[in-house]
């Protein structure tokens, strides 16, 4: 089974800097994703920004509503079921970042 995976990470962007993260899927880096938070961001704020996608996920720059919605995105570029694979991925970034 292919898993995706999620390390938080700072991104650089216009204007400064945002939360991020790196997806990965079996190891390997496939998107770098930036969660829009910062004040200058009107319209956009609180979506996330495909950063960088790398091979089946390379793409123009999208927005997305959503952390699940870009992660479902990410799993039908990599030809993953989206339900078994997100959920997992937001569970287990969970799971790392409690104390």
């Amino acid at each position: 089974m292919h898993d995706l995976s999620l390390t938080r990470s700072r991104v650089a962007v216009d204007g400064g800097h945002e939360d991020g993260l790196l997806v990965f899927a079996d190891d390997m880096l496939v998107a770098v994703l930036a969660s829009l938070d910062a004040d200058f961001y009107t319209s956009e704020r609180g979506q996330w920004h495909l950063e960088a996608g790398f091979g089946p996920c390379s793409a123009r720059p999208l927005m997305f509503e959503t952390l699940e919605a870009a992660l479902q995105w990410i799993a039908v570029r990599l030809s993953l079921d989206p339900e078994a694979v997100v959920q997992s991925a937001l569970f287990n970034l969970e799971q790392r970042e409690k104390p």
